[in-house]
């Protein structure tokens, strides 16, 4: 009896170190990027969805650690403004790390300052969503438009998208409601 008891502890010891050594798993999000990706309906009624991609129409984003993305066009006639989302579903949380950190988040908002060489921009605060986070801001003062890029990495999801609006519309407030809200879509 005495054996199995130091048997059954030397087991329970062995198992304990066993999980401390190997440490804990990076859980993966499943859930595809067009079930994650905003909708019309999320947006609000004056939004409609004019264009969207999968992976296949994407061939920037054909890169062998995307599993899965997505990418989809609003525009709010009443509002005069748009939304562009981008959703990628990387096959690990260490690639994803890395996919934020390269030039990808970087050069995400480089095309608007392209087009428009007058806009000013400033980096923001990090806002508490997802594991880590960019938000930018810039304005179009002559037009009275603000420019928010926003990216978010929650486990291997990585989310980017813009607000395009009027300054009234474009807040940082409705950009950090409208984050929350898709990384809640997230399982």
């Amino acid at each position: 009896m005495q054996n199995a008891r130091l048997i059954l502890s030397l087991t329970m010891v062995l198992l304990l170190l066993a999980g401390v050594a190997c440490g804990p798993k990076d859980v993966t999000i499943q859930t595809p990027a067009d079930q994650i990706n905003f909708s019309a309906a999320d947006l609000g009624p004056a939004w409609s969805l004019m264009q969207e991609s999968g992976l296949d129409e994407m061939p920037a984003m054909e890169q062998p650690h995307v599993q899965d993305a997505n990418m989809r066009m609003f525009s709010a006639e009443s509002i005069t403004g748009m939304v562009i989302s981008i959703v990628l579903n990387i096959n690990t949380v260490d690639a994803a790390r890395q996919e934020m950190s390269s030039d990808t988040v970087e050069n995400f908002g480089q095309d608007f300052k392209a087009q428009f060489p007058d806009m000013t921009m400033e980096r923001l605060p990090p806002p508490q969503v997802g594991d880590e986070a960019v938000l930018v801001r810039g304005n179009l003062s002559d037009l009275g438009i603000n420019v928010y890029m926003m990216t978010f990495r929650k486990s291997n999801v990585i989310v980017m998208f813009n607000l395009i609006a009027a300054e009234d519309v474009a807040t940082e407030e409705l950009v950090l409601d409208c984050a929350r809200m898709v990384e809640g879509k997230m399982q």
